[in-house]
C-alpha cells in the first residue's frame, strides 16, 4: 500500500498462475524466485519514487515553498478520489484464483471508474472555488493519475503472472520520462500548470506505447475469466451485470483505500487551512521522505503477496503466519534505519536535499520517520488481510483510524502546527497497527493449532495460562515420580516451601530431600522433611560432601534458578548429583517482560509497594520473602541456550517460555489487551516471557543422544484444574510431556 497523498507506487497484490506458453512456447508464468521478484520490484520502486521525489526537488530548487504546497494540495485532493474509484481492483484481480472475471472486465470497470474520478475532481475544483492556477493544477494532476490508474489495471494482469520485472521496467520508463518532462517544462516556463500537464502527457505516452502492449501479450496468453467467442481478451468489456458483481465485490476495498488516503491527507487539509500553502509545502516535502521505507515494503509486499494468498487458500496457515512474520521483520528494517538517519543527521539531510530553511523542521522529520516505521509494518498486515480475502472488516478499521487522525489534527494542528500534524500521523499509525493485528487475530490463532508442535527437542513459546509452575507444579512432579518410578528426589531451594506433601511422600515411599543454602529457610519447613543445608553453587567437592553418597533420580527447583549468580556451576553440581538417566525439572522466572524490566530499574522500596498491591496476600517477611535475582541463563528458550545444557551433559527434553504475567490483572483494560496479545506474540516468536519450564535428562554414558531422546520420555499431563498444597487431586491419564497444551480462550 503506497502512502496516500503522494504519487502512489504500484499496489502490492498478486496471485500465482499455472505455467502458460508465450508466443514462442517458452514458459510465461512459471514460478519465479521470490528473491528475484523482490529485487526487481525494489529496483522499480526505488527508481520510480526517486523520480517523483525529484519533481519535488525541482519545485523546491527552481520554485518556492508555495509551489510545493500547491502541488501537494493537488495530490491531496486527487488521491482520495482515485483511491475510491480504483476500488483496489488490482488487489482483487491479482488474487482471483477462481477466475471469476476476465481481464476485459477489470479493464472495463477501471476505465469507467477513472472517467468518474476525473468528473469528480473537476467538480471539486469548481466547488471549492480555488484560484484558477490552483484548480488547473488539480485538474492536470487528475489527468496524470487517470493514466496511472489504467496502467494499474495492466499491472494487476502482469503481476498475476508474477512477472514483476516487466512492471519494474514500466515504472522506470514512466519515472524517467515524467521527471525529464516535468523538470524541463518547469525550468522553461516556471509554471506549475504546464509542469503538471507535461506530467500527464508523459504518463499517457508510457501507457499507450508500453503498458498496452503488455496487456495484449498477457491477456492473449491467459485470461483470468471466461469471454464470449470473438471478443479479444485485451479489449475492455462493459457488461452491466458483470460490472455490478465486480463492483459489489471490490467496493469494501475501495472504501478502505479512500479512508487510507484520507488518514494521511487529513493533516494536510488542516495545515493548509490553519497555516497556509507555504507551511504545507514544507510539510509535504519532508513527508515525502516517508516513501523511502515504503519502497522496501512495496517491494516485499508485491512479490510475496501471491505466496501469502496461495498459502491461505490451501489452508497452510502455519506457513502463512511464518511468511507474514518474516515480511513484517523485513518491513521494520527501513523504518528503524530512517529513524536513525533523522535523529543523527536530520538537519544535514534536509539542508542537502532541499534548502537551508527546511532544516528548522528536523524535529518534524524525526516524528514522521517514527510514523513511517509503523506504517511499513501496517502495510504488510494490510497485504495479509487482502491475501486472506478479509475485505469487509477493513472499512470499519480504516474509519476508526481516520477519525483518530481527524480528532488529533483538530486538537493539535491549530496549537502545535506541523509538529501536531506529525504526532497525529503517529497516533493514526499506531491505531492502524493495533487494529490490523486484531482483524488478523483469527488467522494467527488458527495458525497456532494448524500444525502440531514437533516432537523433537527445541525451544518453544506458549501463553502464560498454560504455565504449570504455579497451581499445577506439585501435580506435575507427582506424575513424574509415579509414572517413572522416581524414588530419590531432591528439592533445591525449597526449604520454606516444599512442593511435595507428607501424604504423597509416605504413600509413594519417596526419599525426599530439601536442599537450601539457608538454615533459617529450612527451619520454616515442617520437621518431618529430610533437610540438607548446602549451597548448590558451591565447589563440586564440597557440594557432594554435603549431599553424601546418595544420588537422585529426580532433582527439581521452583523459582530458584533466577536467584543463582553462577548457573553453570549449579547445573554441573546437579548433573553430578543425578543418577544416569536422571531428570532435572526447573520452574524459573525471566525478566524478558515489561513488568519485571521496570521492576529491575526501580528502587527496592518502590517494587515492594507494587508487589503488595499486585499480591496483597504475599508474606514478604516470611516464606515468600524477596531474594536477590540475577536471571543468568534464564532468558528466552533458544538453540544457543540449549546447547549449553547439552555441553554440560544433559539432553533437553523440553524448554518452553511462557508469555504473559498476572501483574496486569489489577487493571482490567490492560489485562484484556495483554491477554489478547499473548497468542499474537507466541505466533510472532517474540520471546517476552515471564516464566519458563525446563526439563533436562542426564545423558547416560553408554547411550547415544538419539537413543536418549527416544527412550523413556516423560509420560504425564499437566492438570487443568488447580491443585493446592495439602489437597490430593485425581491424576489424569498419562500423556507425553512433549505435547503442546491448547491455548485457553
Amino acid at each position: 500500500m503506497s502512502l496516500p497523498g503522494i504519487l502512489p507506487l504500484a499496489q502490492p497484490h498478486a496471485q500465482p498462475r499455472p505455467e502458460q506458453p508465450d508466443r514462442g512456447g517458452a514458459p510465461l508464468a512459471a514460478e519465479r524466485s521470490l528473491r528475484l521478484n523482490v529485487s526487481w520490484t525494489f529496483a522499480g520502486n526505488v527508481f520510480y519514487a526517486a523520480c517523483q521525489w525529484g519533481m519535488l526537488v525541482v519545485l523546491a530548487k527552481l520554485g518556492s515553498p508555495e509551489m510545493v504546497g500547491r502541488f501537494a494540495l493537488a495530490l491531496a485532493v486527487t488521491a482520495p478520489v482515485f483511491m475510491f474509484t480504483s476500488l483496489q481492483l488490482r488487489a482483487v484481480q491479482a488474487t482471483d484464483r477462481s477466475h471469476q472475471f476476465a481481464f476485459a472486465d477489470y479493464l472495463g470497470l477501471r476505465i469507467l471508474s477513472t472517467a468518474l474520478a476525473l468528473a469528480v475532481i473537476v467538480g471539486l475544483a469548481a466547488w471549492f472555488h480555488y484560484p484558477f492556477w490552483i484548480a488547473a493544477v488539480i485538474v492536470m494532476v487528475g489527468f496524470a493519475k487517470g493514466s496511472e490508474s489504467i496502467s494499474d489495471a495492466v499491472y494487476g494482469l502482469v503481476q498475476w503472472h508474477e512477472r514483476m520485472d516487466l512492471i519494474a521496467r514500466s515504472m522506470m520508463l514512466k519515472g524517467l520520462i515524467s521527471l525529464a518532462a516535468f523538470a524541463i517544462t518547469i525550468a522553461l516556463t516556471r509554471s506549475l500548470v504546464m509542469g503538471a500537464a507535461a506530467l500527464a502527457m508523459a504518463w499517457s505516452l508510457v501507457l499507450i506505447t508500453y503498458d498496452f502492449s503488455l496487456a495484449r501479450r498477457f491477456a492473449r496468453t491467459g485470461s483470468t475469466g471466461p469471454l464470449p467467442a470473438g471478443h479479444h481478451p485485451s479489449v475492455p468489456r462493459f457488461t452491466r451485470d458483470t460490472l455490478l458483481r465486480l463492483t459489489r465485490l471490490s467496493i469494501p476495498l475501495g472504501i478502505t483505500a479512500t479512508l487510507g488516503s484520507l488518514i494521511l491527507n487529513v493533516p494536510r487539509y488542516f495545515i493548509e487551512h490553519y497555516a497556509g500553502t507555504r507551511a504545507l509545502g514544507f510539510f509535504a516535502a519532508i513527508a515525502y521522505l516517508m516513501v523511502a521505507g515504503n519502497l522496501v515494503t512495496n517491494a516485499v509486499g508485491q512479490s510475496a503477496t501471491p505466496r501469502l494468498a496461495s498459502l491461505y487458500a490451501s489452508g497452510e496457515l502455519r506457513a502463512f503466519r511464518s511468511l507474514l512474520l518474516r515480511l513484517c521483520g523485513a518491513a521494520a528494517v527501513p523504518g528503524v534505519a530512517g529513524l536513525l538517519v533523522a535523529v543523527l543527521a536530520g538537519k544535514l539531510v534536509l539542508r542537502l536535499l532541499y534548502r537551508a530553511d527546511y532544516e528548522s523542521y528536523s524535529g518534524v522529520f524525526t516524528l514522521l520517520m517514527i510514523a513511517a516505521g509503523i506504517y511499513c509494518v501496517t502495510a504488510i498486515l494490510a497485504n495479509a488481510m487482502t491475501a486472506a480475502r478479509i475485505f469487509n472488516p477493513q472499512p470499519a478499521l480504516f474509519t476508526a483510524v481516520m477519525l483518530v487522525s481527524a480528532a488529533a489534527c483538530f486538537f493539535w494542528v491549530p496549537a502545535h502546527g506541523l509538529t501536531g500534524a506529525a504526532f497525529a500521523i503517529i497516533l493514526a499509525a499506531a491505531t492502524q497497527l493495533v487494529g490490523s493485528l486484531f482483524v488478523l487475530r483469527p488467522v494467527l490463532r488458527a495458525s497456532l493449532g494448524s500444525t502440531p508442535m514437533p516432537a523433537e527437542e527445541g525451544p518453544r513459546l506458549d501463553v502464560f495460562e498454560n504455565f504449570p509452575g504455579w497451581e499445577s507444579g506439585s501435580a506435575l512432579l507427582k506424575q513424574q515420580i509415579t509414572t517413572l518410578h522416581r524414588k530419590t528426589v531432591a528439592d533445591i531451594g525449597g526449604g520454606a516451601n516444599p512442593l511435595l506433601d507428607r501424604a504423597f511422600i509416605e504413600e509413594s515411599e519417596v526419599d525426599y530431600s530439601l536442599l537450601d543454602i539457608s538454615e533459617t529457610e529450612l527451619d520454616k519447613a515442617p520437621g518431618y522433611y529430610k533437610k540438607i543445608q548446602v549451597d548448590v553453587a558451591a565447589p563440586l567437592d564440597y557440594f557432594l560432601s554435603r549431599v553424601g553418597e546418595e544420588r537422585f533420580d529426580l532433582v527439581f527447583s521452583h523459582m530458584f534458578l533466577e536467584h543463582a549468580p553462577d548457573p553453570l556451576r549449579v547445573h554441573r553440581n546437579i548433573h553430578a548429583s543425578l543418577k544416569p538417566d536422571g531428570y532435572a525439572i526447573h520452574f524459573f522466572a525471566s525478566s524478558n517482560n515489561l513488568p519485571l524490566m521496570i521492576n529491575r530499574l526501580m528502587p527496592g522500596w518502590v517494587s515492594n509497594i507494587l508487589i503488595r498491591v499486585a499480591q496483597p496476600k504475599r508474606d514478604l517477611n516470611g516464606c515468600q520473602k524477596k531474594f536477590p535475582t540475577y536471571y543468568a541463563m534464564c532468558g528466552a528458550p533458544s538453540k544457543a541456550l540449549n546447547s549449553k545444557y547439552r555441553g554440560l551433559g544433559f539432553d533437553v527434553v523440553r524448554h518452553t517460555g511462557f508469555i504473559g504475567h498476572d501483574y496486569y490483572k489489577r487493571v482490567p483494560i490492560l489485562r484484556e489487551i495483554e491477554r489478547e496479545l499473548r497468542p499474537i506474540l507466541v505466533a510472532a516468536g517474540i520471546p517476552m516471557i515471564s516464566d519458563s519450564l525446563l526439563i533436562l535428562r542426564k545423558r547416560s554414558a553408554t547411550s547415544s543422544r538419539d537413543e536418549v531422546a527416544h527412550r523413556h520420555l516423560p509420560t504425564f499431563s499437566i492438570p487443568q484444574t488447580p491443585m493446592r498444597r495439602g489437597h490430593e487431586a485425581e491424576i489424569p491419564s498419562p500423556r507425553t510431556l512433549l505435547s503442546r497444551h491448547p491455548v485457553h480462550e
